[in-house]
């Protein structure tokens, strides 16, 4: 309802444009987001009743892990999922590599994603991904698009060689992915 039809447009036309002058194809334009996963939380709409806020004898379960997922617009190159719980060791990690997980593990207290976190996911795991795929397909460039959100630090503290990232406007993100899906 509040989505800015108008910027959303502009931003789309914008961005066209930037793309056919740096020459670029679907496997060098990439975008990330980041959503909560409630992973403990039961069903509100099936164990409980109208009236109830959760079922009989239960409480509603607040853990919760973010997920920041990444892919480049062909969809050939999906970056490793980065998940933040809120604890440093978790039991369930006990005896196992990290970095032999299929996500990139980080923690934070809170669970949520920050500026610093985000920059850090940026450098050490969107940017040497992506950076090995352009090898690969000996590519030179690409460009990750971002909503506007607070946890994303400036465009100067994500600069990386070659990696240019780019901000959509305010109140567009909803409207943004079906207007740009119709463009490629």
């Amino acid at each position: 309802m509040s989505s800015d039809i108008e910027a959303g447009t502009s931003f789309i036309a914008k961005l066209q444009d930037f793309i056919v002058k740096e020459k670029l194809t679907a496997y060098q334009i990439y975008n990330c987001d980041e959503t909560g996963l409630y992973w403990r939380a039961l069903p509100t709409k099936t164990l409980a009743a109208e009236n109830e806020a959760v079922a009989p004898g239960r409480k509603n379960m607040k853990d919760r892990v973010t997920i920041l997922r990444c892919a480049n617009a062909s969809g050939s190159h999906r970056v490793k999922l980065t998940s933040v719980g809120n604890s440093k060791n978790p039991c369930c990690f006990k005896n196992i590599n990290k970095t032999a997980l299929l996500v990139h593990y980080m923690h934070q207290e809170s669970t949520w994603m920050n500026s610093s976190l985000f920059s850090k996911c940026f450098h050490d795991c969107f940017a040497t991904e992506v950076k090995k795929n352009l090898k690969k397909l000996k590519l030179k460039k690409d460009i990750l698009l971002m909503d506007n959100s607070p946890a994303q630090p400036d465009v100067e503290t994500l600069k990386a060689e070659n990696i240019t990232c780019i901000f959509m406007p305010p109140n567009t993100t909803s409207i943004l992915q079906t207007i740009y899906e119709t463009a490629l």
